[in-house]
C-alpha cells in the first residue's frame, strides 16, 4: 500500500510422478541497507606502526606485477641491526621510532611505481618495476648512506640496515627464488653489519655509564683485578677466566636503561625507585644475550650477580650453589670495591672494615667458602696491580 517493493520467492514442489505440483510463493519486504561489515582486510594491509603497506598487500601487489610488462622486476631486502638490543636496553616505545624512522628513509628513497612494504619484524622489502639489477644496487647505497646521517634521540648510535638485492630478468623466473636470493644476500652482509652496530652500541652504553653514573671505569678496573687474582686461587680455567672478565667489564650495563637521575639519587629512595633499580640486573642479562655471540655467554652470570646466598637476592631469588660461581665471585669484588671506594651516599671505609662486613654477611650475601678464601689472601687484594699488569687474556 504504501508503494515500496518487496522480494518475491517462488518454489515449486514434486512429490511424485503422476501428482499435481505444488507452488509456495513468499514475499519479504526487504530490510533496511547496512553497512558492510568491516572485516579488518583494510587494517591487515596498512602496518599500525610505520603506515606502510604489509606483507599480505605485496603478495597482491606481485599478482600483477609478476608480469613480462613489468621486467625487469628488482626486490630489494632490508634487516635492521641491533633491533633486540635497542628493545631491551631502551624499550619498545624506542624501538617503534626506530622503525617509524626506517619508514621514513626508505620512503625518501622509493619511487611512486615502487611497493614499500613491513616485512615483518625488523624487516623492510621494496618491489621495485622496469628497474634493473645494478640500479638496485645504487638504490641500496643511497639508502644505506641515509641510514648513517639519521639521528633518534632516544638512540645513542645512528640506524643501520643490512641490505640484500636481486632480480628477475626472464618471464621464466620463479620470483619465489628472487625473494630468496635477496634474502640470502641480506643475511650475509647482516653476518658483518650486524655485529659492527651492536658493538658501537655496547660502547656507547659503557662510556655513557662512566660518564654519568658511579660505574667507572677505575672501578670495573678494580673488579678485574679483585676477579683475576680470585680465579687464580679458585684455579679457574682459561675458559672460566675469560667469561669472568668479560662478566665483570659489563656486570651493570643494565642500568644503561635506568635514568640518570635515579642513578645518582643521593635522597631516600621509594619502593618504586627501588623495584626500578632491580631491574637492571635482569635487563643486563637480556643486553648480553642480544649484543655479541661473546656477551651471551656472559648474560647467565650478569643476570645472577645481585642474587644472595640466602636466597633473598634478585631477580630470581635462587641461593647457595645454584648461583653461579662466576656471579657470586662478582658479588664479593663489587662490594668490596664499593665499601673501600665510597658511593656519593656512603663514605668509604678502611680495607679492614670492607673485610669485616664480607665476614659478616657471608652465609648471608656472599658464598663463606669465597669469602674465607678471600680473607686467607687478603694482602693479595690491597695491592695497587692493575689489570694490564695482570698475565693477558686468553685470545
Amino acid at each position: 500500500r504504501d508503494g515500496s517493493g518487496c522480494a518475491v520467492q517462488l518454489t515449486v514442489f514434486r512429490p511424485g510422478e503422476g501428482r499435481e505440483a505444488l507452488f509456495l510463493c513468499s514475499a519479504k519486504k526487504p530490510e533496511e541497507e547496512k553497512p558492510p561489515r568491516d572485516t579488518g582486510q583494510k587494517v591487515a594491509l596498512r602496518d599500525p606502526v610505520t603506515g606502510l603497506s604489509t606483507r599480505a598487500f605485496f603478495f597482491e601487489e606481485l599478482q600483477q606485477m609478476d608480469s613480462e610488462r613489468y621486467l625487469p622486476l628488482s626486490v630489494i631486502r632490508g634487516d635492521l641491526n641491533g633491533m633486540k638490543l635497542i628493545n631491551s636496553v631502551f624499550g619498545h616505545i624506542a624501538g617503534d621510532k626506530l622503525l617509524k624512522a626506517a619508514a621514513r628513509v626508505l620512503r625518501k628513497h622509493s619511487r611512486n611505481s615502487d611497493i614499500l612494504v613491513r616485512w615483518e619484524g625488523d624487516e623492510f622489502l621494496l618491489l621495485l618495476p622496469r628497474t634493473k639489477e645494478d640500479d638496485a644496487a645504487t638504490i641500496v647505497e643511497r639508502i644505506e648512506d641515509a641510514f648513517k646521517k639519521t639521528k633518534i634521540r632516544e638512540i645513542p648510535v645512528p640506524p643501520s640496515i643490512s641490505m640484500g638485492y636481486s632480480a628477475k630478468v626472464h618471464r621464466w623466473q620463479d620470483f619465489g627464488n628472487v625473494l630468496k636470493d635477496a634474502e640470502e644476500d641480506m643475511r650475509e652482509k647482516q653476518l658483518s653489519e650486524s655485529r659492527k652496530i651492536r658493538t658501537k652500541l655496547l660502547s656507547s652504553l659503557q662510556k655513557s655509564l662512566d660518564e654519568h653514573t658511579p660505574e667507572t671505569e677505575e672501578h670495573i678496573s678494580s673488579m678485574r683485578r679483585i676477579a683475576r687474582i680470585m680465579s687464580d686461587l679458585l684455579q679457574l680455567s682459561p675458559e672460566e677466566r675469560e667469561l669472568l672478565d668479560l662478566a665483570v667489564r659489563f656486570h651493570d650495563i643494565g642500568k644503561a636503561s635506568i635514568p640518570v637521575y635515579l642513578l645518582n639519587k643521593i635522597a631516600p629512595i621509594t619502593d618504586e625507585d627501588r623495584e626500578t633499580l632491580r631491574r637492571h640486573a635482569e635487563i643486563g642479562g637480556k643486553i648480553a644475550e642480544a649484543a655479541t655471540s661473546e656477551t651471551a655467554k656472559s648474560a647467565p652470570v650478569i643476570r645472577a650477580h645481585h642474587e644472595r646466598w640466602d636466597g633473598t637476592g634478585y631477580p630470581s631469588g635462587i641461593a647457595g650453589e645454584d648461583i653461579p660461581l662466576l656471579s657470586r665471585i662478582i658479588s664479593i669484588a663489587d662490594a668490596f670495591d664499593v665499601m673501600t671506594r665510597g658511593t656519593a651516599y656512603k663514605d668509604a671505609v678502611s680495607p679492614e672494615e670492607a673485610l669485616e662486613e664480607l665476614e659478616r654477611l657471608a652465609g648471608l650475601q656472599f658464598d663463606p667458602r669465597l669469602v674465607d678464601l678471600f680473607a686467607e689472601h687478603a694482602e693479595k687484594f690491597l695491592t695497587d696491580e692493575s689489570p694490564e699488569t695482570l698475565p693477558e687474556r686468553r685470545k
